[in-house]
C-alpha cells in the first residue's frame, strides 16, 4: 500500500469553522441510512421531526463533544420537566443510535477534521433500561402476616400431598436462622 500527499477527498478543512453545519449533514446522512437500512418512514418523521433534534438542542454543543455528564444533565432535567421514564428512554435511544451511526461511519472525517475519537457518552448509568413487569411499582403488594400464616396452614392440611403442593413443603424443611447480629 501507498500513502499519497494531497489529504482526503472526504475530509473538508472548511468543515471545521462550521461544526453545527457539519453536525446537519450527518444527522441528514443519519436519516438517509435509516430509510437504506428499511427503517419505517413513520419512525424516521417521528424521529427526525423533534426527538433526536431535541437532544442535540438540549445539548447546546455538538454530538462529539458531549460527555456522559452532559447526557445525565440532559436527561435529569427531561425528568425535572416530568418526562415519562419511557419518554426520557426514547430521547436516549435516538441519540444512541446517532452517535452509533457517527462512530461507524464519520469517525475517520471527525479524527481528521476536530482531532477527536468519537466515544459514546450513553454509558451503562445513563443509558436507557426498560422497566420489566417485575418492577417493584408493578408487583402485587408483599402478603400480610395473617395471609403468610393463612398459606402454611394450607400447606399442613390433608392436600400437602397433592402435587401442586410438594414443591412448597421444601420451604417448610428449610431451616432458618432469625438471630440478629448486632
Amino acid at each position: 500500500m501507498r500513502v499519497l500527499p494531497g489529504g482526503s477527498a472526504v475530509v473538508d478543512a472548511a468543515v471545521s469553522s462550521d461544526p453545527v453545519g457539519f453536525q446537519s449533514r450527518c444527522v441528514d446522512d443519519y436519516w438517509a441510512s435509516c430509510t437504506v437500512r428499511g427503517s419505517s418512514s413513520v419512525t424516521i418523521e417521528n424521529d427526525a421531526a423533534g426527538v433526536l433534534d431535541r437532544i442535540l438542542a438540549l445539548l447546546g454543543l455538538p454530538a462529539w463533544e458531549a460527555t456522559a455528564e452532559d447526557v445525565d444533565r440532559v436527561v435529569g432535567g427531561l425528568a425535572a420537566d416530568g418526562l415519562a421514564s419511557s419518554t426520557r428512554r426514547g430521547y436516549v435511544q435516538a441519540f444512541k443510535g446517532f452517535h452509533r451511526f457517527l462512530q461507524s461511519r464519520k469517525a475517520v472525517e471527525f479524527d481528521a477534521l476536530f482531532g477527536v475519537r468519537l466515544v459514546c457518552p450513553v454509558d451503562e448509568f445513563n443509558a436507557a433500561r426498560h422497566v420489566g413487569d417485575d418492577s417493584p411499582a408493578v408487583l402485587p403488594p408483599q402478603p400480610t402476616p395473617e395471609r403468610v400464616a393463612e398459606f402454611f396452614e394450607f400447606l399442613k392440611g390433608p392436600d400437602r400431598d397433592r402435587p401442586q403442593v410438594r414443591p412448597h413443603l421444601v420451604v417448610l424443611m428449610i431451616p432458618v436462622d432469625f438471630t440478629i447480629h448486632g
